[in-house]
């Protein structure tokens, strides 16, 4: 029975995630399961991008090549049945503020910019 609640809740932060990042604008791929890609394009961009959201407590991976294609750089956002509404939120939020400066300074800035820290 515990498995059913825990897939049930893990299915659902993935529709929210999902929602919330188009909602946001975030270029994200057509996957329905936990593990959540969205193509950044860039190796430097992705790996400044990953590190920004790690310094607000944000764990997401930049996949870079040759791990993926070239151009294909990625972050790698896993979702699991842990998360709650909140944090699915402040992901969403965190990427759209951090995707956003990087596009106005530039991607070859590996420095996102200030942030609150958790």
């Amino acid at each position: 029975m515990r498995k059913g609640i825990e897939r049930e809740a893990l299915n659902q932060n993935i529709t929210v995630f999902k929602t919330l990042a188009a909602q946001a604008g975030l270029p994200i791929l057509s996957v329905d399961g936990p593990i959540q890609p969205i193509v950044i394009g860039d190796p430097v961009r992705a790996l400044a991008l990953s590190h920004h959201l790690k310094s607000l407590g944000i764990w997401v991976n930049a996949i870079r090549s040759p791990t993926v294609p070239k151009h294909s750089d990625r972050l790698r956002i896993t979702l699991s049945a842990l998360h709650q509404a909140q944090d699915i939120q402040a992901l969403v939020d965190a990427l759209s503020i951090a995707m956003g400066t990087l596009t106005a300074t530039g991607h070859q800035n590996t420095s996102v910019g200030g942030g609150v820290s958790k």
